[in-house]
């Protein structure tokens, strides 16, 4: 009896996650390579390095932003197992940040990623509110801006309202709303010439 206790015990213990540490190199607002390890930081998207935010260089100042918070750090991430591509996703670390991606996102230079933890919803309301970073400026997620460099499907011009999809749903964006600018239509989405055969597509407002 004992032993099978004992042995229930032993299965029941959590599993030490891994972990990476040292000085890596920066690739861009939300990635950054060790010597063998490529990390993603959890939970949040930056804009990609070529991706333009109105007319600032959002992207190239996403990879500085995360630069100047590792300083000459040593940087130590918590993998979580999740993988994007070839990156593996962690929550990342130095002496003097606690978590580079939550920073990151609080300096107004990445999105949270809301199909990911952790969950920087909160932080990065604050930071739109702000409009700190890149919010000060027409922004698109880094997610939709690569979908986009992909294929955008042709449309009349008359034809000018937006059918996006996204983590919350299918969307409609109409000219002059908020977030029309910075919604780009990928292959997989679609446009629509009024509101009525949006929504009699399925498609919704934002709320």
């Amino acid at each position: 009896m004992f032993k099978l206790i004992a042995a229930a015990l032993l299965f029941a213990l959590p599993v030490a996650a891994d972990t990476v540490s040292g000085y890596p190199t920066v690739v861009d607002g939300d990635t950054i390579h060790f010597a063998d390890d490529k990390v993603r930081l959890a939970g949040m998207d930056a804009p990609e390095r070529h991706q333009m935010c109105g007319d600032e260089a959002c992207g190239v100042i996403a990879t500085t932003t995360l630069a100047n918070l590792i300083g000459n750090d040593v940087v130590t991430c918590l993998l979580n197992g999740g993988q994007t591509y070839d990156r593996i996703a962690g929550t990342c670390s130095t002496a003097r940040v606690t978590d580079l991606g939550g920073a990151m996102v609080v300096a107004g230079y990445a999105m949270d990623e809301p199909r990911y933890q952790p969950d920087y919803t909160a932080l990065a309301a604050h930071a739109e509110r702000d409009n700190r970073g890149m919010w000060a400026n027409p922004v698109q997620a880094g997610w939709e801006w690569r979908a986009a460099q992909i294929i955008s499907p042709p449309h009349d011009a008359d034809c000018d309202i937006k059918g996006n999809i996204s983590a919350s749903g299918r969307i409609y964006h109409v000219p002059g709303s908020r977030h029309y600018d910075r919604t780009s239509i990928n292959s997989s989405e679609r446009w629509f010439c009024s509101i009525a055969e949006a929504e009699a597509a399925g498609w919704r407002a934002p709320r």
